[in-house]
């Protein structure tokens, strides 16, 4: 009598298929954003796939639009950190990574979206003329955005059409400003990468 016994292994066999979605995992994002600096910081997970890894890729768009933006690109895996400074004022955004594998498998990670930061105009107070010193005193509210720079200011003459500019202030806290009496309107801007434009007094 012959008796025939057939033995089978007691583990999974070892992955081959690079293409094999379970040897490239993707990541898991989180953002964070900064009204006051007007930035938004990424964070992800690190990759954590059995396939060797390629690279991690930063991707962002405007919210509600198709056009999809590479951020950064590295091949260092221990990168999971990124400092996005290029924010436009008022404009939501929304961001992936992608990982890839040695095997040219990616995985794209979960989206997450960020309102940004805003930025409002100034409000513009009365203009207080000083007979004394002949000149024009403009006050005006500080701004409260992210990403400033400055205050810009123009003037016109009352009935004109363009205004020119005339000064620029640096500091977000300086809100008073004295010129010539001879100005007839009178316009501070608040630079802050596109600009938010207050009312106009004189």
């Amino acid at each position: 009598m012959l008796i025939l016994l057939l033995l089978g292994c007691g583990h999974d066999t070892k992955r081959e298929n690079p293409l094999d979605p379970a040897l490239t995992p993707a990541v898991e994002l989180q953002i964070a954003l900064d009204d006051t600096s007007g930035t938004a910081t990424l964070t992800w997970t690190p990759y954590a796939g059995a396939a060797a890894f390629t690279e991690y890729r930063v991707l962002r768009n405007v919210l509600a639009q198709q056009v999809v933006d590479t951020l950064f690109v590295t091949s260092d895996a221990s990168q999971t950190t990124l400092i996005d400074t290029s924010l436009a004022p008022n404009t939501a955004y929304t961001y992936r990574i992608s990982v890839a594998s040695a095997g040219g498998f990616v995985a794209v990670s979960q989206q997450q979206t960020t309102p940004g930061f805003e930025a409002q105009p100034v409000p513009l107070h009365e203009v207080a003329i000083d007979a004394v010193q002949e000149r024009a005193v403009l006050s005006w509210t500080p701004y409260a955005g992210g990403q400033f720079e400055a205050y810009r200011i123009e003037r016109r003459r009352a009935g004109g059409q363009d205004f020119t500019s005339i000064g620029r202030v640096v500091a977000v806290g300086d809100v008073l400003h004295g010129f010539g009496s001879d100005v007839e309107c009178h316009l501070p801007l608040s630079d802050c990468r596109g600009g938010c434009r207050s009312g106009v007094a004189g």
